[in-house]
């Protein structure tokens, strides 16, 4: 099984702790999309601290990227070709802009968008975290409760991949048994 999922959140809204949930079932692999821009961010003088105007200048690099050099896209291009290259079930890639998200469904349509939210924190504002409300994904996760509410959803979730697998490898063979192919059968 390979299956990209693009997950977002707000800042502690549980995303890792979903994904590492999510892990006691599936081979997971987490990627955060602000990662390469802190890597830079260190190159420059950044000191890794992480209070408001930090997310906002790890923004403003990645942002500029986006706009220059389309750099998002190509990392989560990368990350994609590397997670096919592994034993990894699942990869998890933390995208937080629509626009970004949207190349990567564009790309890979079989691509699964989870959102988790926790109401209860306080809202940081930040550039980075305000349009994560503006694309509508395919699952979301209140992890408003206790933490075992948000552990039985990652068991659904890791759940409903297999099976989304099993029904994708049963449709397979019988194309295959018909002598059928994907192009064809969706001609017909």
């Amino acid at each position: 099984m390979k299956q990209i999922v693009i997950i977002n959140g707000g800042p502690k809204a549980g995303k890792k702790t979903f994904v590492r949930y999510t892990g006691e079932y599936l081979k997971v692999r987490w990627r955060n999309s602000i990662d390469p821009f802190k890597e830079v961010a260190r190159k420059i003088g950044w000191t890794g601290t992480y209070v408001a105007a930090d997310r906002s200048f790890l923004y403003t690099l990645k942002h500029a990227s986006a706009k220059y050099f389309d750099w998002p896209f190509k990392w989560a291009e990368n990350e994609i070709a590397e997670f096919y290259q592994s034993d990894d079930e699942v990869l998890f890639l933390s995208i937080r802009e629509p626009l970004e998200i949207k190349k990567v469904k564009r790309a890979y349509p079989a691509t699964v968008t989870v959102l988790v939210t926790r109401p209860k924190l306080p809202r940081i504002q930040n550039p980075g975290d305000l349009g994560i409300n503006n694309y509508d994904y395919d699952l979301y996760v209140d992890n408003s409760g206790e933490v075992v509410e948000l552990k039985a959803y990652a068991t659904r979730f890791a759940s409903a991949l297999v099976e989304r697998e099993r029904k994708r490898r049963k449709r397979q063979d019988e194309l295959r048994y018909k002598g059928t192919t994907e192009v064809e059968a969706k001609i017909l």
